[in-house]
């Protein structure tokens, strides 16, 4: 499951300009940070710099996850960030299926109980995320 999270632009700008911003775990150089929503960074493109990121909260990812764009001779940069949902859901299915056979109705409010539980974690990780992308990666220069 691919996740893009689609929020509100934050720009940061003093009355002497933009306020640069240091991105951790996102090398850069030569950019200035124009805004950033919850899941890009928008920056002035001014010549072959690179944009690249080894680890995400801790999570391994690849260049792939993150998407290059043009816009208004701005260069954005959006992170895809990907949450693999579907096979703890099978898994799931396949015991509560299981348990349901084997002992009848008496099992299905706690396999509902656990599907819940199980969505409302993924809801949190995804909340998490977000929050961790707006709230920790982009600091300003200390």
């Amino acid at each position: 499951m691919n996740l893009k999270f689609k929020t509100h632009k934050l720009i940061d700008s003093d009355q002497q300009g933009t306020i640069e911003k240091t991105v951790l775990f996102l090398q850069k150089s030569n950019y200035n940070i124009v805004g950033t929503t919850a899941t890009s960074i928008l920056f002035n493109d001014d010549g072959n710099n690179k944009a690249y990121s080894d680890r995400f909260m801790g999570n391994r990812i690849n260049k792939g996850m993150f998407e290059f764009a043009g816009k208004n001779g701005l260069l954005e940069i959006s992170l895809t960030y990907r949450f693999s949902i579907f096979p703890s859901l099978i898994q799931l299915s396949i015991i509560g299926a299981i348990a349901f056979i084997r002992t009848g109705f008496t099992v299905l409010p706690f396999f509902i109980i656990i599907v819940l539980v199980n969505v409302l974690i993924f809801l949190f990780k995804v909340q998490l995320v977000r929050n961790n992308f707006i709230g920790d990666i982009f600091r300003e220069q200390e």
